[in-house]
């Protein structure tokens, strides 16, 4: 039958769609509708795939009503039972839950997850977000899980691997199981350990983790992190002392089960039952006040360093890499092994700032080399004689032929807030600072830049990638040393590098930084053919039928197909995925009143 919807606000957006609260313009009902922008060469785009699979487990209190589908040109809409906030949203305004009302929440989901895995389907996204309270009555405690849009069929027999340095996560960071920072090839285990996670979240405010799942740091970096700090936690030391050990035993279960093991759905929700009580309700709404001082002010504090100094420079790849925002996000941090290998040592080297700011994190700063070139530099090496320009006390400078050099321009480097101030021994004026800022710069215009993205010379190829990337590369700053041997030794480190000074080293670092924040154009980057091929067919699907009407920024395309197989069974005769759907409504049109 067909139906008129009437579009209110909006209550949330997921990575497909947004969610609106909807009215059925005949009949009145409330309904939350979910928009979504898609090609309609997608023969099976994401929300058809979701109603699919929530008509096929329609037959459980705790999955939502779905209504009505439809997919227009440029659009597909899907509406369904509205429900009411999620058990995120209910801990972030009344805190922790009490274990009864967690331990009511288990049963629930354990009997959701037994219905869907008896489809041998797994979610792969269980999570606070994805639990919804169905009504807001505080006294019924009665929740609904949500978000098909990931759900697979379960793997068998997948091999226990450790997670590589850029395993593709599947799921939800805090709450994916370490088995989905792996692979996406899941089975009913990894749904049970991430319910695991959610359950403890609820009970505990948030996860020991939880600071590294912010945006510090990369995207790798945190998944690494993250799978480590999961692997330094069983069950137990998760509960501590005052939560129930049937939350314990559930993570500890399902780590122990193999891939194609199915749960004692019964078992488990016994444990939880001794738990649950008839009149439990969920706590008051936390106070809203608050007397936390404005943290936004940034405070004017002495740099380590100024301008003209002269000073000794060593990029430190390690905290670039692992970045101080999550390097600072506790004392449990778990430094990456990698970062040990030889490739990321890197050399101290004699440097002069020629510019400072200082930022919120720190500082940034550039600097040129100096020291002792050999006689045929590189012809990207720029130079000029020290002579008498340093100031400080030593004619070593003059007499080991030092220059000041620079690897096509000053490189740009960051400090973090906690460096200590550099005692200022030897320096430069100025405004001769100035002049080497001129004399020491290949100028090179935007279009250029682009050129030499493509040059066949691979450092014109790194610098133009590291003057257009937002990487930070750290230092750790010294000052000049007055032992004459350490400093004749610091000069001549200028022949050893070619005059290529820190470029070589900055390269590595950004280059890393980069690929663990998924970027593809790198040469040996991860995945970058299988997101190329990706790309390419998404851009033909959206070209074929471009929108571009006023909202375009607002919607982008959606064009990806969901190919996975649905194990439908014998269930109730139903074998395909048009006759699943053909019980539905079909929305005619959407007046949107947002």
């Amino acid at each position: 039958m067909p139906v008129s919807l009437r579009m209110k606000e909006r209550l949330g957006a997921g990575a497909v769609s947004t969610v609106y609260r909807a009215v059925e313009t005949t009949s009145g009902r409330l309904v939350a509708l979910k928009k979504s922008r898609v090609s309609q060469k997608a023969k099976r785009p994401a929300l058809k795939y979701e109603a699919t699979i929530m008509r096929l487990l329609r037959a459980h209190p705790s999955i939502p009503t779905v209504f009505a589908y439809s997919h227009p040109p440029h659009f597909e809409y899907l509406s369904m039972q509205l429900l009411a906030g999620s058990l995120s949203d209910a801990v972030e305004k009344r805190g922790p839950l009490p274990v009864p009302v967690v331990a009511n929440v288990a049963v629930q989901m354990l009997s959701a997850l037994e219905h869907l895995h008896g489809f041998s389907l797994v979610h792969r996204d269980v999570k606070p977000d994805n639990i919804m309270l169905r009504s807001s009555d505080e006294n019924d405690l009665g929740v609904c899980l949500i978000d098909f849009g990931m759900v697979a069929t379960s793997a068998a027999d997948v091999a226990d691997v450790d997670a590589e340095p850029y395993s593709n996560l599947t799921g939800t960071l805090p709450y994916a199981s370490l088995q989905a920072h792996v692979t996406p090839k899941l089975s009913y285990r990894d749904d049970l350990e991430s319910l695991a996670y959610t359950l403890f979240e609820l009970l505990l405010g948030s996860l020991p983790w939880a600071p590294y799942c912010g945006w510090g740091g990369t995207h790798f970096g945190r998944a690494r992190q993250v799978y480590q700090q999961k692997m330094a936690y069983d069950g137990k030391k998760l509960a501590g002392e005052s939560i129930p050990i049937a939350f314990a035993d559930l993570l500890d279960t399902s780590r122990r089960m193999s891939a194609n093991e199915r749960p004692d759905y019964e078992a488990l929700r016994s444990t939880f039952s001794p738990h649950t009580t008839p009149q439990t309700t969920l706590p008051p709404l936390k106070s809203n006040a608050s007397t936390e001082p404005d943290s936004d002010a940034q405070a004017v504090i002495a740099a380590p360093v100024v301008v003209g100094q002269v000073v000794v420079i060593q990029v430190s790849s390690r905290l670039s890499i692992e970045t101080p925002s999550l390097r600072g996000n506790g004392h449990s941090f778990i430094p990456d092994p990698s970062l040990n290998d030889d490739d990321y040592r890197t050399t101290p080297r004699l440097g002069v700032v020629t510019s400072i700011r200082q930022e919120r994190q720190g500082w940034t700063f550039n600097a040129v080399g100096i020291g002792r070139l050999p006689r045929e530099a590189g012809h990207h090496v720029l130079a000029k004689v020290v002579g008498t320009t340093v100031s400080g006390g030593t004619d070593l400078w003059t007499n080991k032929d030092a220059v000041f050099y620079a690897f096509r321009h000053p490189l740009k480097f960051n400090i973090q807030r906690s460096q200590a101030v550099v005692p200022k021994m030897h320096w430069v004026s100025e405004s001769f600072v100035e002049q080497l800022q001129r004399e020491l710069t290949t100028p090179c215009n935007a279009i250029e830049q682009l050129e030499h993205l493509k040059s066949t010379d691979p450092d014109l190829r790194y610098d133009a990638r590291i003057q257009r990337s937002s990487a930070r590369v750290y230092v750790e700053l010294a000052p000049v040393p007055s032992d004459a041997d350490v400093l004749a030794g610091l000069l001549h480190e200028a022949t050893t590098s070619g005059g290529r000074g820190w470029f070589d080293e900055y390269v590595r670092v950004v280059r890393r930084l980069e690929m663990d924040d998924g970027d593809l154009k790198w040469t040996g980057a991860p995945f970058a053919e299988r997101a190329r091929l990706q790309q390419e067919q998404e851009e033909a699907a959206y070209w074929s039928e471009s929108y571009m009407e006023v909202d375009y920024e607002e919607w982008q395309p959606v064009n990806r197909n969901r190919s996975v197989t649905l194990t439908l069974g014998g269930h109730e005769g139903l074998s395909s995925e048009e006759e699943l759907l053909k019980d539905l409504d079909t929305i005619e049109s959407v007046v949107d009143e947002s």
